[in-house]
C-alpha cells in the first residue's frame, strides 16, 4: 500500500532540503550555513524549513549523518572483493577520496565540510565502529585511528584550501598509509 500523497510530498521535500544542505555544507561549511541562505537556495521560506526541521542543528545532524552513511556505504561497495589488508587500505583510501573530494564523480559531494576535527554533527563512534569493522583496531597505547584519520583529513584539507590548492591522490595514499601503520 502506498503512502498518501501528502506524506510522499513531505518526504520528497525533506530529501530535497537535506540534499541542498549537504551541498551548501560542502561549499561553505557548517558555521556559515544559515536557514535563510538555505531557504533562498531552495526558493522557499524559512517557515517552510522549520515545518520540516525544528532547528538548524537538527537539519545539520541529519544532513551530515546521511552524507556519512551514504559515503560509508559507497566505500564498502568500492572496497568489496579486495583481499585482507588490501580491503582495509582500499576502503580507507576511498573514504579519504570522498571526504576530500579527490576525483569526485558528477554530483558527488563531500560528506562533511571538514571545518573542524570534532564535528558537532557527526557521531564519532560511527566512524570508529566502521573502521573496527574493517579490522582497524585502536592499539592499547596508541592513537585512535578514527581520530587520526579525521584530524589528518581536516588538517590537509584546511592547508590545501589556504594555499588555493586541491587535495591530490598522493595525499590520500599518504594519510591512509599513516593511519593503517598506526593500527
Amino acid at each position: 500500500m502506498t503512502a498518501p500523497f501528502r506524506e510522499r510530498q513531505r518526504a520528497f521535500r525533506e530529501r530535497e532540503i537535506v540534499r541542498a544542505a549537504q551541498l551548501a555544507l560542502a561549499d561553505r561549511g557548517c558555521r556559515a550555513l544559515t536557514m535563510a541562505e538555505l531557504a533562498g537556495r531552495l526558493g522557499m521560506s524559512k517557515a517552510t524549513l522549520y515545518q520540516h526541521f525544528s532547528s538548524r542543528e537538527e537539519l545539520l545532524r541529519r544532513a551530515v549523518g546521511e552524507a556519512w552513511r551514504e559515503a560509508l556505504a559507497g566505500v564498502l561497495v568500492a572496497a568489496d572483493g579486495a583481499p585482507g589488508p588490501g580491503r582495509s587500505r582500499g576502503a580507507v583510501e576511498e573514504l579519504l577520496r570522498r571526504s576530500l573530494g579527490v576525483g569526485a564523480a558528477e554530483g558527488e559531494s563531500r560528506p562533511c565540510c571538514l571545518a573542524e576535527i570534532e564535528c558537532p554533527y557527526l557521531d564519532p563512534d560511527e566512524l570508529g565502529s566502521w573502521l573496527e569493522g574493517l579490522g582497524i583496531q585502536r592499539p592499547p597505547d596508541g592513537i585512535d585511528p578514527a581520530l587520526a584519520l579525521r584530524a589528518l583529513t581536516v588538517a590537509l584539507y584546511q592547508r590545501r584550501r589556504a594555499t588555493g590548492r586541491q587535495a591530490t591522490a598522493e595525499d590520500v595514499v599518504a594519510i591512509a598509509r599513516y593511519v593503517l601503520s598506526r593500527s
